[in-house]
């Protein structure tokens, strides 16, 4: 019973990821909020959520944990801080965008 809850809460989890990766690429090719393709739901505050990182230079959590899934939460720290800084992700993390 519980894996079956398990499974659905990582798709979930996973969708959420995602449009919050497309709303940050958006953002980052100069697209409207107002082109947020959700229209309720997880995914439309989760795209906005991206949209609006990318504005405010905070590197999205979707983003972040590809480094603390290998381990590397020092370099997730760096590619936060270097987004911060400079508004630019890291080569690493440019490859996971989408094409938009």
């Amino acid at each position: 019973m519980c894996q079956a809850y398990e499974g659905e809460r990582n798709s979930i989890l996973s969708s959420e990821n995602y449009a919050c990766i497309k709303g940050f690429t958006a953002a980052k090719s100069s697209k409207p909020k107002t082109n947020n393709p959700y229209y309720s739901g997880y995914e439309y505050e989760a795209w906005n959520n991206g949209w609006e990182c990318y504005q405010e230079r905070i590197l999205p959590w979707a983003l972040e944990r590809h480094y603390h899934a290998k381990g590397d939460i020092s370099g997730g720290a760096k590619a936060r801080n270097y987004f911060k800084r400079t508004g630019k992700l890291t080569k690493k993390l440019e490859k996971l965008l989408p094409k938009n």
